[in-house]
């Protein structure tokens, strides 16, 4: 062993540990040597910086791949298209907040319009959002005062909100507290899904009608709960139906976009909870007259017709008319 080598080892052993004894036994040195050694000894240790766990190129290839893809979501949530099959007329069940797990919730009414969104031809279905109570913070006292639990409502989101015809599903407030925006997403598997959505739909004539939904616009009036929708109408997107839910009041105001000769429908939607502690507690004015509303679009009349699409604020008289538009139309299909 050199000297260099017999240095190394002596290093390690000190560094271990190791009495004088030890370290003179098993290296075989004298004492003076062992001292002599301990002097040359450089206890410095150099720390090497680790290099990045991803390199500058991967990072830069990973932020191209997610800028694409926020951008492909926001394509998609601001310019969808659906292309229906047949120009006869069609149904939107537009849901008011339905708070499932709400003990203020008439469930077979819930029941009921589910069902026949599920079983009506030509009917599809929107939800407003809050699709249950979902406390959180402060609120979760709340919980509380209810009977059903987290899970419970996870079972009620998947029982109606699953197989559904949606067209489109809106996150709400309720619905974004603890991450329920997540189950949200897990749960829905028909139409879109987000907290604005814009959306075309295209019928074989090349007449379209535009939708845009949200849990709520910006804008309050006492004299109109769709006041926000009207601001959002006339003054940005000019969509043919702008409707949203939230404040469980019913509203609706017809606008003229004179520029394209069109009527926009602008509606607010009440709520399928019809015992709420919290307005009570407040004061707030009983304007939920109706939990839902049906849109009705006939594309046989051109869009700038003032009756291309009717409003029904009684979702039974609007599956009527539907069914009375697409029989006699049937043959215009």
């Amino acid at each position: 062993m050199s000297k260099e080598q017999r240095l190394v080892e002596f290093k390690l052993l000190v560094t271990q540990g190791k009495g004088i004894d030890d370290i003179i036994k098993i290296l075989s040195i004298s004492e003076r040597t062992y001292y002599n050694y301990l002097k040359q000894i450089d206890y410095t240790t150099t720390i090497t910086k680790p290099k990045p766990l991803v390199s500058i190129k991967d990072l830069k290839e990973i932020r191209r791949k997610v800028f694409k893809h926020k951008q492909l979501k926001e394509e998609y949530y601001n310019s969808n298209k659906y292309v229906m099959n047949s120009n006869l007329p069609i149904g939107i069940l537009h849901l008011g907040d339905l708070h499932l797990d709400s003990d203020g919730v008439d469930l077979d009414l819930v029941d009921y319009h589910i069902d026949l969104l599920r079983k009506t031809e030509g009917l599809y279905g929107g939800n407003l959002g809050d699709s249950t109570n979902n406390w959180v913070g402060f609120l979760g006292k709340l919980y509380g005062e209810q009977h059903t639990t987290i899970d419970e409502s996870i079972d009620l989101l998947k029982e109606y909100l699953h197989d559904t015809n949606f067209l489109y599903t809106i996150i709400g407030n309720h619905d974004n507290w603890n991450s329920g925006s997540h189950i949200i997403h897990n749960v829905i598997n028909t139409g879109m899904v987000g907290e604005d959505i814009r959306l075309t739909i295209e019928f074989p004539n090349t007449t379209t009608t535009t939708i845009h939904a949200r849990h709520n616009f910006v804008g309050n009036s006492m004299y109109n709960p769709a006041h926000g929708a009207v601001k959002v109408a006339l003054t940005q997107s000019r969509d043919d139906i702008v409707i949203h839910g939230h404040k469980h009041s019913l509203g609706y105001s017809v606008v003229s976009d004179s520029e394209r000769r069109k009527l926009l429908h602008c509606i607010s939607v009440g709520s399928y909870k019809q015992i709420d502690s919290y307005k009570t507690m407040m004061g707030f004015r009983d304007d939920n007259l109706s939990p839902a509303v049906v849109t009705i679009i006939n594309p046989l009349l051109e869009e700038r017709h003032v009756d291309r699409i009717k409003v029904f604020f009684d979702v039974d008289e609007g599956v009527k008319y539907l069914n009375y538009l697409r029989t006699n139309n049937n043959n215009l299909k």
